[in-house]
């Protein structure tokens, strides 16, 4: 297909330019290319979004990642934000007992709790493994801290009602100080989900 553009010069016509193509597979009988052209454009576009949105979350809970949560962590105001690093208890042996595809459903519902247990403008983030990241804002003190977890223990024991494989869940959590990169609070708050593991699980602290 070659398409020509000319310009009129007084009586005259003035060849300005010719372009070859090649018809797309798909376009009908007729069919004006730029439409098809056009379509294919969206559908790419539409492709690119779809990847990146993956490539920004857990494939097998749905949350986002531990590097967009960095991203996130690294753009967003630092004052009166806590950071919670969560472990399952003994998650091991539910992969041992059960099978690892009962251990993904225990993994894919203790997600979803930990997403309702929060709000909207919380970021839950699957770290890795059997671990959990949570960064909340707005909350004044440790009070609020406590409560929150409290009510995120609750959760995750209510959830296992009926449950052939289930465990709960050990939380360290800090107060995130201004200007502090990730790695400096999450070594506290992992510091605190330790002393947890240490002396009997299925608790939370705060350092």
């Amino acid at each position: 297909r070659f398409s020509f553009l000319y310009r009129k010069e007084g009586e005259n016509w003035r060849l300005l330019h010719i372009h070859q193509s090649i018809p797309n597979m798909e376009q009908m009988n007729g069919e004006y290319y730029p439409k098809t052209l056009s379509n294919q454009i969206r559908k790419s576009q539409e492709k690119i979004a779809a990847l990146t949105n993956l490539a920004r979350k857990d494939s097998l809970t749905g949350l986002i990642n531990f590097r967009t949560f960095e991203e996130i962590y690294v753009n967003m105001e630092k004052r009166g934000i806590w950071l919670f690093v969560m472990d399952l208890d003994d998650f091991k042996h539910i992969n041992d007992t059960f099978g690892h595809i009962a251990g993904n459903h225990v993994l894919q519902k203790m997600a979803g709790i930990l997403s309702s247990a929060v709000r909207s403008h919380d970021v839950v983030c699957r770290m890795g493994g059997d671990e959990f990241v949570l960064l909340c804002s707005d909350l004044s003190d440790e009070k609020g801290a406590g409560e929150l977890m409290q009510r995120l223990l609750q959760g995750i024991s209510d959830g296992g009602a009926g449950e052939k494989a289930w465990t709960g869940i050990s939380i360290g959590g800090t107060s995130v100080r201004e200007g502090e990169t990730l790695e400096e609070a999450f070594k506290r708050a992992d510091s605190a989900l330790y002393d947890v593991k240490t002396h009997g699980k299925n608790r939370y602290g705060i350092r």
